[in-house]
């Protein structure tokens, strides 16, 4: 047993959830040499236990994405700003230039009878008045006028930007329950569990001379690997490790 230094697998480094999916991926791979019954059934659970970790974090990280509403805002206001402009332009117009400006300027009172100043209200708010706009649109069948005086890109451009905005203020499209993230807590302290446990077996297995050191070391490599690098990171700038992504692979299966 020289050299075997068990004081390495006592505890499980501090590590993020993604972190211990990892951890847990490398202690399956590490342990393919491992012929000990025991050890066999013990890092089964462990894996159980990590693949349901890797599921709900997995499973947490898309819907943790937020929607910048504050970007959607702000090219809805764009769109609504520059079609009002083109529809006021062709509305100033002279007669001699254009001699429907008069059609123009009436469309630009149907959508806009109280000027922009809807672009200020709250969001939800916002996008109730656009579709009002649309729906006074739809009522006087006047989409192809707009598109005449204004031109098509920019009512194309205020349709697709309200159908933006109402999906990412859940209006139009329900937003997907998001899964807090609390309930990593109990899968994350599980799966922990589950790898100190089966540190310790091997452990227990050296000292009684079940398990050749050798093995066992080589099968909690990742485990002292990542004590190391641990106390290495916090020495040299103590701020939190950097978070370990999502995994969408499956743990290897352990035979």
């Amino acid at each position: 047993m020289t050299g075997f230094d068990a004081s390495l697998y006592k505890t499980i480094p501090q590590t993020s959830a993604g972190g211990t999916v990892a951890l847990v991926r490398a202690t399956i791979t590490a342990s393919k040499g491992v012929n000990y019954p025991p050890a066999t059934k013990a890092l089964k659970r462990l894996r159980q236990k990590g693949e349901i970790l890797r599921t709900i974090h997995a499973a947490i990280a898309p819907t943790q994405e937020k929607i910048n509403t504050r970007t959607l805002d702000i090219a809805m206001d764009r769109a609504w700003h520059a079609l009002e402009r083109r529809l006021s332009m062709y509305a100033d117009l002279p007669p001699e230039f254009a001699s429907d400006q008069a059609e123009a300027d009436e469309i630009h009172r149907t959508l806009f009878p109280h000027g922009m100043g809807f672009l200020t209200l709250p969001y939800a708010n916002q996008w109730a008045e656009g579709a009002a706009i649309f729906q006074r649109i739809a009522e006087q069948g006047i989409a192809s006028k707009i598109d005449h005086f204004a031109g098509a890109p920019f009512l194309a451009q205020v349709r697709a930007r309200h159908a933006a905005y109402g999906a990412g203020l859940g209006i139009t499209k329900a937003k997907p329950a998001a899964i807090a993230p609390e309930s990593l807590a109990e899968p994350l302290r599980e799966t922990r569990a589950a790898l100190l446990t089966y540190a310790k077996l091997l452990v227990v297995a050296v000292e009684n001379e079940d398990l050749a050191a050798k093995v066992a070391q080589g099968a909690l490599a990742p485990i002292a690997d990542l004590r190391l690098k641990v106390r290495s990171v916090k020495k040299a700038k103590p701020t939190e490790p950097a978070e370990e992504p999502a995994s969408t692979e499956p743990l290897p299966p352990v035979t």
